[in-house]
């Protein structure tokens, strides 16, 4: 396989000694890292790059959308300043907007205020949430005729990405996820499965589990406006946790969106950091 250098790194953190409950000190490193573990997959590929050194996690899409960015950074206040001209002119002469991903382990303390300094705006804070998958809440209700399927072949990717990407705002990108999806490939042994929610046939919600970082991860979870509020989102989180835990995790992450804070509460999540996202002014 020719990504195998991701898949290699990858399996070696599947394999790590888990993390068993949310008393793990490596708890908030975990959630923090992993988000930028699920874009390092698509890095994988000729469509994206994924780099990283001992002073950042960097990701690079073709495509000028909000998730070319920094995730991870550990900088110091003497190379701080001449570090984020280096990102900005980097991006800047791709012709992409930059997002910098400001998470509890990112160095140094006060970095989103340098990086407002240099021009960034913040934006939004999504909680980083944790959930020890013994203590889900199993009476949790939904839509008794949705069907969930896993993304196994390039029509069910179709309706993954039909779903999830226009409910992003993503819609114009579609084609290039699908190159990179295919080029992965849907081999059941990798450790990162989709899932695609279904009402009469109809697909209606997405879902992705992440196992990395001794954690399950679970992301892109999405319901189109017109079933919402039926508690299908709660199924497409459920759902993949429990098949986590039938592989022997024990912890669930996820970084959530406003709106799905109060769902991801009912289910058990709690929140134990705060990712904090800055973009660029061109990009706002």
């Amino acid at each position: 396989m020719e990504n195998s250098y991701f898949w290699d790194s990858v399996n070696e953190e599947t394999n790590m000694r888990l993390i068993l409950d949310c008393s793990d000190p490596r708890l908030i490193e975990a959630i923090d890292s992993s988000w930028f573990e699920l874009f390092r997959v698509w890095g994988s590929t000729p469509y994206a790059e994924a780099q990283e050194d001992e002073y950042f996690k960097r990701m690079t899409f073709g495509d000028p959308h909000n998730y070319n960015g920094i995730f991870f950074a550990r900088l110091t206040n003497e190379n701080l300043d001449k570090k984020i001209d280096e990102f900005i002119d980097y991006f800047k002469k791709r012709g992409l907007p930059v997002t910098w991903w400001v998470g509890p382990t990112s160095k140094p303390a006060d970095l989103g205020r340098r990086l407002e300094a240099h021009g960034f705006i913040h934006t939004v804070d999504m909680p980083g949430m944790a959930v020890e998958l013994d203590r889900i809440n199993e009476n949790l209700e939904w839509a008794q005729d949705l069907k969930i399927k896993k993304v196994q072949d390039d029509e069910t990717l179709r309706h993954w990405c039909g779903v999830l990407f226009p409910t992003y705002g993503l819609g114009d990108y579609i084609d290039s996820f699908l190159a990179m999806e295919t080029h992965i490939g849907f081999d059941s042994g990798l450790p990162r499965r989709s899932y695609v929610g279904y009402l009469n046939e109809k697909p209606v919600a997405t879902s992705h589990l992440l196992l990395t970082c001794g954690v399950a991860g679970i992301f892109c979870v999405a319901t189109i406006p017109e079933v919402r509020h039926k508690g299908i989102g709660t199924a497409m989180t459920v759902v993949p946790l429990r098949e986590a835990r039938k592989m022997g995790y024990s912890v669930g992450v996820l970084q959530s969106s406003r709106m799905g804070y109060n769902a991801y509460r009912r289910i058990g999540f709690e929140e134990y950091c705060k990712i904090h996202i800055y973009r660029s002014q061109e990009e706002s």
